[in-house]
């Protein structure tokens, strides 16, 4: 069986969950089954990497982007048959993208659904600048690491790598120039007017929902280079759902799991706005708890387990909070999921499974989708929350309207997106 090299890269260690890695997780047993596979995973981080101690199997690499100064000399290196970039201005991406497309090997993409809440370009702004002058990054892991103004010179390092990648491939001075220009413009552009760029367009594009097949052409992306495959995250669900058995409650309490989503990480969300949030919001269910069991799961790579334990421990040490572990057991065994926005995907775990949810805006600052498509209900003030769960239990919960949403964003939830993706790359190759 012939072996493919797929590269591949990624903000985190492979063994770490993110959206990179969940869909990996699933779509390679499928294409495993059709070709033999041997991954590469190129990690950047602002630190060198202490992987000295994990095993990540015989048939995975790990390179550190400490290690090279362009995405060409790794390509040439490593002579992959396959690489998976996202078709944007993402650094990291773009540059393998270049790198790749320059010496003729096949670079495969992804586009999801946009379900998160549109900002204009002054805030973006506000959000970028804030960020810039950070002196940690989403996947720190110890308090240790920070450093002065450590995600603005990361940030800054990441461009230099594009930069000497297209020095590297021989790119035009102009060319560079207009490319910079044409970067930061799609970086700064208000996403309440977001159009994709066809400059970014890769090899192939698979597509998790039917409404970006119209956005990518009318944008001026190659309709044969489209299509649309559903979202290979959730074919676990549903296979687990087919066997899964919710675990019997112990007792008569309502059941609320509250997911967190990296809005103060990611610029949505201030530092201060996050932590009142959340101190608003468990204060409010120590005031039911011998009504309401409330169990707390963050995001499992950006967000710092030790700063919610910190924040929640002050009001209530009894509540659990869960970082690494699988969302899909702790949704299934819920009466009730709260979030403070739809951003986060276990939202859509949340609606794949029926689960009622609650949109906590306090600041009323934004317009979430699944407000606007009246699949979730919002809470402006966190002294209504616990009352406003009791209301919703109560009443019966419009799944009609879910079904039209999944088939809108999401294409098909049958199980079978991996597959789909496996078909179009064999043809590909």
């Amino acid at each position: 069986m012939k072996v493919i090299k797929i590269l591949v890269p990624i903000h985190t260690l492979p063994n770490v969950t993110s959206v990179v890695t969940s869909f990996f997780d699933n779509f390679l047993p499928v294409l495993k089954k059709k070709i033999s596979v041997h991954m590469i995973w190129f990690v950047y981080q602002p630190d060198k990497l202490k992987i000295s101690t994990i095993n990540f199997g015989s048939d995975v690499k790990v390179l550190d982007v400490h290690n090279y100064k362009n995405a060409l000399e790794v390509i040439k290196q490593e002579k992959p048959d396959l690489v998976f970039a996202s078709a944007t201005y993402g650094f990291m991406d773009y540059a393998f993208s270049l790198a790749s497309k320059h010496l003729g090997i096949p670079v495969i993409s992804g586009f999801y659904s946009d379900l998160t809440f549109k900002r204009d370009k002054s805030k973006l702004i506000k959000s970028y600048a804030s960020r810039f002058f950070q002196n940690s990054i989403p996947t720190d892991t110890d308090q240790e690491e920070k450093q002065f103004m450590k995600r603005g010179r990361f940030y800054v390092y990441k461009y230099l790598f594009v930069l000497k990648t297209q020095i590297a491939i021989g790119m035009h001075l102009f060319d560079i120039l207009r490319n910079f220009i044409r970067i930061f413009s799609n970086i700064f552009q208000s996403e309440k007017t977001f159009t994709f760029d066809p400059a970014f367009a890769n090899t192939l594009h698979w597509l998790e929902g039917e409404g970006l097949l119209k956005q990518l052409t009318r944008s001026g992306f190659e309709k044969s280079s489209l299509i649309v495959t559903g979202n290979p995250m959730y074919d676990s669900l549903v296979k687990k759902l087919q066997n899964y058995e919710p675990s019997k409650s112990k007792d008569d309490k309502i059941k609320v799991l509250l997911i967190t989503d990296a809005l103060y990480e990611h610029g949505f969300y201030s530092l201060n706005q996050r932590e009142r949030m959340i101190k608003l919001t468990i204060s409010e269910f120590s005031k039911y708890k011998n009504k309401i069991s409330l169990t707390v799961k963050i995001h499992p790579s950006s967000e710092s387990i030790k700063e919610y334990r910190d924040l929640i421990d002050k009001i209530d040490s009894t509540i659990p909070v869960y970082q690494k572990e699988d969302v899909i057991p702790f949704i299934s065994n819920t009466d009730i999921v709260i979030a403070f926005s739809s951003v986060t995907s276990a939202l859509l775990y949340s609606l794949i499974l029926k689960k009622p949810i609650i949109i906590c805006n306090y600041f009323n600052i934004y317009k979430d989708p699944f407000i606007e498509d009246d699949i979730a209900f919002e809470c402006k003030s966190p002294d209504l929350l616990c009352s406003l769960i009791l209301q919703i239990l109560k009443s019966n919960l419009a799944k009609d309207k879910i079904d039209d949403f999944i088939k809108k964003y999401l294409y098909k939830v049958d199980g079978k997106s991996s597959e789909r993706i496996c078909d179009a790359i064999i043809k590909l190759l």
